[in-house]
């Protein structure tokens, strides 16, 4: 049995989980600063002496504009290397899957080229969706998304 651990990220009444050793920091979302660098993002962060811009997503993966007064946190994302970024979210926290039979792949059917989403997981009655960094990556950074 393989054990993998991810970082959970709730937000719009999403769980996204993105790779646990791919997360670099937790920020509060209070210091988000007002400087945009990057299409759909609304800001960024400082922290380790780099800038993380920071995204909103909605329920259907839309950016938006504006971040919630829910959204009380910033998950700072640096995978291999590529452009960092960070989620805006409710919540953060982690979990361990014990079992990688729980993780359903996404049929290639209901995804397309750009979709961000590899697999999906039932935990605690709660629908999980599994990201892929690098389509993550490639979805946010291109300013695709914005709404």
């Amino acid at each position: 049995m393989e054990l993998k651990s991810f970082a959970v990220m709730s937000f719009d009444g999403i769980h996204l989980l993105l790779p646990q050793r791919s997360v670099a920091t937790v920020e509060m979302a209070d210091s988000i600063g007002a400087e945009i660098e990057i299409s759909g993002s609304i800001g960024s962060l400082n922290s380790g002496g780099q800038k993380w811009p920071v995204f909103v997503l909605t329920s259907d993966f839309k950016t938006r504009p504006d971040r919630p007064g829910t959204y009380k946190f910033c998950v700072g994302i640096n995978h291999d290397n590529q452009e960092a970024f960070s989620i805006a979210c409710e919540e953060v926290g982690t979990l361990s899957v014990e079992n990688v039979s729980d993780l359903k792949p996404v049929e290639p059917c209901m995804r397309t080229s750009s979709c961000p989403i590899d697999a999906l997981m039932l935990k605690d009655n709660k629908l999980m969706l599994v990201g892929n960094i690098e389509t993550m990556q490639q979805f946010l950074m291109s300013g695709a998304m914005a709404a």
